[in-house]
């Protein structure tokens, strides 16, 4: 345990925690009645100017999880991108291009994350100057229950 000082008091308290790694029992995965499924989640920071940018996202099916190794695929900026735009839509191309037909899911979706996401995907289409993804959505009380995205032409 380390306790974290600010200003000479205690600001707060810092706890490693070293957890074994999730095991995944192979043998279930065959009893899951549709395999089309799989999670995504993006980690966010706040620049120099005060504006949330997403600094990673990554992304998981159940067919990774049968493999010995890569269970998920990553994206890091600055590793895989220069900008968290480029990072959103490189991920969403790989999504759609491999997972076509998957469904996701996406920890926080309704809070924070489809915004990220929905913005950068319109933004993208405005620079591309057409509807490369076409999104489209359940949502309740404004937040978004469900998102739909595709490739509006995957041949082109």
């Amino acid at each position: 345990m380390e306790f974290v000082l600010e200003d000479g008091k205690k600001a707060r308290t810092k706890t490693t925690y070293n957890l074994p790694p999730l095991k995944v029992h192979k043998e279930l995965l065959h009893s899951v009645p549709d395999k089309r499924i799989g999670s995504l989640d993006l980690e966010t920071y706040e620049n120099e100017i005060g504006i949330p940018k997403v600094y990673a996202l990554g992304f998981s099916v159940l067919d990774m999880m049968s493999s010995d190794t890569n269970k998920c695929k990553t994206y890091f900026l600055y590793r895989d991108a220069n900008s968290s735009e480029d990072l959103i839509v490189n991920c969403f191309k790989e999504m759609i291009d491999k997972y076509d037909n998957h469904t996701f899911y996406v920890h926080n979706l309704g809070r924070y994350d489809a915004g990220f996401i929905l913005k950068v995907l319109e933004d993208y289409n405005t620079q591309m100057g057409k509807e490369y993804f076409k999104t489209d959505g359940l949502f309740k009380d404004s937040k978004p229950l469900k998102l739909i995205i595709k490739v509006k032409n995957k041949s082109k």
